[in-house]
């Protein structure tokens, strides 16, 4: 059976968005550029990324030079406002109304109708060049902007408007976006506010907090970690990052960092956080360019190399580590495991990057073939070529390969017949298909006729295939009018192929039963000085047992010459 190698649920998939939250106790800190760099970083990486401006005081993310051109449809400060009218909206509506049974008045107030579906969608820009990365800006900044800004009380929408409800739900339609996100980066406003609050304490799997290593930012940090900490049920985990790390006045810096990683230390001392020390702890570097340029340093030539690249790339990997949704890292890692021969600790990976949901073709398509001939999983099997065909329903390859899975179910041939023809509806040109769909037929023996048309159409798109033009030669050499025919499709084979041990075979078996044992001799000694080229294998160690039972029969019936038995059995003991 063939496997088509193309480029392009037992377990339910527990894949959702990571939400990350950049935040700083004071303004200044590189926070932002840190945002837009690490956001980039991850979707080089081949992550899908939405980078969110949170700062809503004072956005910057649409100042950056990569997104300063980028369409901007409105953001965060409208959508607070239109769930603030609708609220209203739905008050005055049902105050209005006479008569109205709770369930009524739940139903007008579901998040779904205060937060019209779609919403989201319309306000997010994804970049034109770096295509997994996406923007969800603050808002258009203009007068309006500022009058909606002064006019929201964050405390009021809380209480009185059900707001915990509105970024739930903002969450919510965020993780069904299409496509959805991998990674969500949230900018965060600096310092404690009402308005700066939601995305550090309601959203976040993971807080980054940056801080220059001077007392007061210390401080600071060490009251925002203690908190976030102490958050129930369940806590985000939290990565505090010194930045803006001078060059001069090392000694002080020295008594400065030891002084951050005894605050740091002292609050993140859990089973899981591994401790902080100089080595490990992150630390961007202060450079007086990044005062006053707004860019991102990730797609620059001039900073590749460079000390802050590193410490972004470092960050990039700390939260792609703590994130048990990752899918790629999950298979990366496997990968690994598999090119080192750790077959065991591969397949945990792999099942689990299956579990979580594959987004990418190829991958599935490398792993559905992995399930299949080497670990001999054929639920697996199924399950990557099913998620394949749903990432891409147009696949004639992953209809073919999921066929080929089926076939080997006794009970699913007609299943895998009918995916067979959905490949070669999509691509009639698909010899693959037309292959595999002529050795499925081939084992009914009413659909012969069928089975032979497959393999001619096969070979018509592709007559230089041997392994088809076997297969034909053995379908042909069942009808003992067609001998010639079946001799002259296992020599198209040899000829194109002078290795095909298969066709060899096959030539000395109908020779034999033609009684012209000098060719038949010929043949089976071509077969053993082939197979003894073959690597180490179950399927080579079988054949020789066979070919040993061969020639003991062929010594008894002595239809070769002792000399000849004797040449083959030397032969063969020589493998």
């Amino acid at each position: 059976m063939k496997k088509v190698s193309d480029k392009t649920n037992n377990e339910q998939s527990k894949r959702r968005p990571y939400f990350v939250t950049f935040y700083s106790f004071k303004g200044g800190v590189g926070r932002s550029l840190a945002a837009v760099n690490v956001a980039m970083a991850l979707a080089q990486n081949r992550r899908k990324v939405l980078l969110v401006d949170f700062d809503l005081e004072a956005p910057g993310i649409t100042q950056f030079e990569e997104c300063a051109s980028l369409p901007n449809r409105g953001g965060l400060i409208d959508l607070i406002h239109q769930y603030k009218k609708n609220y209203a909206d739905t008050l005055s509506l049902i105050k209005k109304r006479k008569k109205i049974s709770r369930k009524e008045k739940q139903d007008l107030l579901s998040p779904d109708k205060l937060f019209l579906p779609g919403t989201v969608a319309n306000l997010i820009t994804r970049h034109p060049k770096f295509q997994n990365l996406s923007f969800l800006p603050a808002g258009k900044i203009n007068c309006e902007y500022y009058e909606k800004l002064t006019s929201l009380n964050m405390a009021s929408l809380y209480s009185r408007e059900k707001g915990y409800i509105f970024f739930s739900t903002l969450k919510e339609h965020i993780a069904r976006l299409d496509p959805s996100p991998d990674y969500v980066i949230f900018d965060a406003r600096a310092g404690v506010s009402d308005i700066g609050w939601p995305p550090v304490v309601q959203y976040p799997d993971l807080v980054i907090v940056l801080c220059v290593p001077n007392e007061q930012n210390i401080q600071g940090t060490e009251f925002i970690l203690k908190r976030l900490s102490e958050r129930k049920p369940d806590p985000p985990k939290l990565l505090p990052v010194l930045s803006l790390i001078s060059p001069y006045e090392l000694d002080l810096l020295k008594k400065q960092r030891e002084r951050a990683l005894e605050v740091f230390n002292k609050i993140l001392k859990t089973e899981t956080e591994k401790p902080l020390t100089g080595k490990n702890l992150i630390q961007i570097p202060y450079h007086p360019l990044l005062t006053f340029w707004q860019g991102c340093i990730m797609i620059r030539d001039e900073w590749i190399g460079s000390e802050w690249e590193r410490e972004y790339l470092k960050i990039c990997k700390e939260i792609i580590e703590r994130n048990e949704y990752d899918w790629l890292f999950h298979y990366n890692k496997a990968e690994e495991l598999f090119n080192q021969r750790k077959m065991e600790e591969a397949r945990k990976y792999y099942d689990r990057a299956l579990s979580l949901g594959i987004t990418s073709e190829e991958e599935l398509n490398s792993l559905g073939i992995k399930y299949d001939l080497i670990f001999h999983d054929q639920i697996r099997a199924e399950k990557a070529f099913r998620d394949l065909i749903d990432l891409n329903p147009k696949s004639s390859v992953s209809w073919s390969n999921l066929g080929l899975i089926l076939s080997k179910d006794p009970k699913r041939k007609k299943e895998a017949e009918e995916s067979y023809r959905r490949a070669l509806k999509i691509n009639p040109e698909l010899s693959e298909a037309l292959y595999n769909l002529g050795n499925l037929l081939s084992e009914d023996p009413k659909r012969k006729k069928e089975a032979e048309e497959s393999y001619r159409r096969a070979l018509k798109i592709n007559p230089d295939d041997a392994e088809v033009w076997s297969k034909l030669g053995f379908l042909l050499s069942e009808d003992m009018k067609r001998k010639k025919e079946a001799e002259t499709s296992f020599l198209k084979s040899i000829e194109i192929n002078p290795v095909n041990i298969k066709s060899y075979l096959a030539l000395y078996i109908l020779k034999k039963k033609q009684g012209d044992m000098a060719k038949a001799f010929n043949y089976f000694s071509e077969a053993l000085k082939i197979l003894k080229r073959e690597k180490e294998s179950p399927f080579k160690l079988e054949l020789i047992k066979s070919l040993k039972d061969e020639i003991k029969e062929l010594e008894k019936s002595g239809k070769f010459s002792p000399q000849k038995i004797s040449f083959l059995k030397k032969r063969i003991q020589s493998l």
